[in-house]
């Protein structure tokens, strides 16, 4: 499966309303993942919701083990811990990456923006 592939029909793979990469601001549409101490990746956004987030990113899947990850926007206006719920070889060096977002610790900021993102 291409990472093309991958980007196109992400949004399109459940029935809630989610915002594609495209229609965030800049800085939203790159993440720093923290997975511990000495694994962190640069994730491309997918697409995004008020419940969760998908990216792309250049790991394979056997290096990730910790299910939860502290989310850094690339413009660091959003930080936040959410929890794995889905991973995916999309070939030997990227991986589909899918985060719950926990309403507790899901910043207003970030509601406010895919909020916006999702009804525009």
């Amino acid at each position: 499966m291409s990472v093309q592939y991958q980007k196109e029909n992400g949004p399109n793979r459940r029935n809630k309303k989610r915002a594609k990469a495209e229609s965030l601001p800049s800085g939203m549409q790159e993440f720093w993942l923290r997975f511990g101490p000495d694994e962190v990746y640069r994730g491309t956004t997918i697409d995004a919701s008020l419940t969760g987030m998908s990216f792309l990113v250049e790991v394979s899947t056997n290096r990730i083990h910790e299910p939860f990850v502290q989310l850094v926007s690339a413009d660091k206006k959003i930080s936040m811990e959410q929890e794995l719920v889905y991973i995916k070889a999309i070939d030997k060096t990227h991986s589909r990456i899918s985060l719950l977002l926990d309403e507790g610790n899901t910043p207003q900021l970030y509601r406010r923006i895919i909020g916006k993102a999702i009804n525009s």
